[in-house]
């Protein structure tokens, strides 16, 4: 249990952004510290160095001025001002022999030898390291006159000192800092989880069925916010998609139930009953018609859902839309006349669009057959293709039982029926599939109704230029 609760704190966000922040600010500040320290060493050697520079010049001018004689009266003066044991002084002439010197008591002698590389005209520098004094001494070595040469140094344990301490001071201020920005990092890794927290709150409670419940969107930040709100959204609409996806369950088993009904009755009646060959035959026919009205209502719906999904594809190409709503309307007109209506066709020249012929066909059809489903004898069924600015308008208009206001909104859902159209054969899926293949063609589904007094469906288009 314990080995679990840690493996889960230390696999949280919440840890692994305090280690990274801490990371990256004791990294940073580790590079600043030896940034500084660079520099810090590199200054203070390099005043070392400028002054000991100019103490050569100044020998080369007491020599050019009183000779090696006046060369140790200034070398007895700098060992009285400034301690033997702060400077060395050792002066050779060409041939290696030591003309001048300090007292070196303090100095090892076989430390403070002038380096090897030292023969050339320009002074060379170097850091000589007396591990029995625990100093190092800074030097250097240059020429007085061409036979005479000096070889200087001086304490450099000041500078050391002044290092060490910096040093000591830095890991003491990186160590605070870190602890600080460590705790800092945990701070604010928390207070930005806060908003992630509430959201892992309610997707819990959302899981165990909750479906209704939301994410407060204000307080966490601007991401959070907006990570709330579209998360708000989606279950929006899957509790939609879910309330939809029960009514439709619900209106199935209801459309289904009719003619499953029939069929085992007639299925029954024909087991039972001692009919004869040719009944049978006429049962098996009805049988068949009711299968093709289950397989025609199957086929509608996944055609819709298909659309809805957008998984379906259109094979569009340039089409006149005229040609077909001349042809379709001709098919139907047969059909009209048995019925006693009449079907006028109005087509404006060619209508030229980007479509899939068969799936618009289905959408002439479709608005037809509702238009002689419910336009009654002696009625009138008007169907005009115009170009209207930049879209092709078609418009079925009938002189039927009309629509309700309250309706109109509803009648592109599945299985949708008016209580005025309950009486008339159908399954509520013919104009949802007109709207479905109508938005896969970039266009739109217009309505306008009378109760009593016809109906005008109107199909736009965009136009093929």
């Amino acid at each position: 249990m314990l080995s679990e609760t840690k493996n889960r704190f230390l696999g949280s966000l919440k840890f692994r952004l305090t280690l990274l922040s801490g990371c990256i600010i004791a990294l940073t500040t580790l590079a600043a510290f030896l940034l500084l320290y660079g520099h810090l060493a590199h200054a203070l050697q390099a005043n070392v160095d400028h002054d000991l520079a100019a103490e050569l010049s100044e020998f080369q001018s007491i020599y050019s001025q009183g000779g090696l004689e006046a060369l140790r009266r200034e070398v007895a003066l700098e060992e009285s001002a400034k301690g033997k044991s702060y400077v060395f002084v050792r002066m050779f002439d060409t041939t290696g022999a030591e003309v001048v010197n300090s007292d070196l008591t303090y100095w090892n002698s076989a430390a403070t030898k002038p380096p090897a590389n030292g023969a050339s005209g320009s002074p060379v520098f170097s850091t000589i390291d007396l591990p029995e004094r625990r100093i190092k001494a800074r030097s250097i070595y240059g020429m007085l006159h061409p036979d005479l040469w000096v070889f200087m140094g001086v304490d450099a344990q000041q500078n050391s000192i002044v290092l060490a301490t910096y040093r000591q001071r830095c890991i003491e201020v990186f160590a605070v800092s870190l602890l600080a920005s460590l705790l800092a990092a945990w701070l604010i890794a928390g207070r930005a989880m806060r908003g992630v927290r509430a959201l892992t709150t309610v997707a819990e409670e959302i899981a165990g069925g909750d479906i209704d419940r939301r994410i407060t969107t204000t307080g966490y930040g601007n991401e959070i916010d907006r990570l709330a709100w579209v998360l708000n959204t989606m279950m929006s609409r899957i509790a939609a998609l879910i309330k939809e996806t029960k009514a439709l369950n619900d209106s199935i088993a209801h459309e289904l139930r009719s003619p499953l009904t029939r069929i085992r009755g007639m299925a029954e009646m024909a087991i039972t009953s001692g009919a004869t060959l040719e009944k049978h035959r006429e049962t098996a026919a009805e049988v068949v018609e009711a299968c093709d009205e289950l397989l025609g209502m199957v086929n509608s719906m996944l055609a819709i859902s298909e659309m809805e999904a957008g998984v379906v594809g259109l094979d569009a190409k340039p089409a006149d839309l005229a040609l077909l709503v001349a042809d379709t309307c001709e098919l139907f007109q047969p059909a009209a006349e048995d019925r006693k209506i009449v079907l006028n066709t109005a087509v404006a020249g060619p209508a030229k669009v980007m479509a899939d012929n068969s799936r618009l066909q289905q959408v002439v059809a479709n608005l037809l057959d509702n238009a002689l489903k419910y336009t009654p004898s002696g009625g009138t069924i008007n169907v005009k293709l115009t170009n209207e600015g930049n879209e092709v308008v078609l418009a079925v208009e009938d002189t039927g039982m009309g629509i309700c206001e309250s309706d109109i909104p509803h009648i592109f859902e599945r299985f949708y029926r008016t209580e005025q159209s309950r009486s008339t054969p159908g399954n509520g899926l013919g104009l949802g599939l007109v709207r479905g293949i109508v938005n896969m063609h970039g266009g739109r589904v217009e309505v306008k109704s009378v109760t009593g007094r016809g109906s005008i469906f109107r199909v736009c288009l965009p136009c093929l230029h």
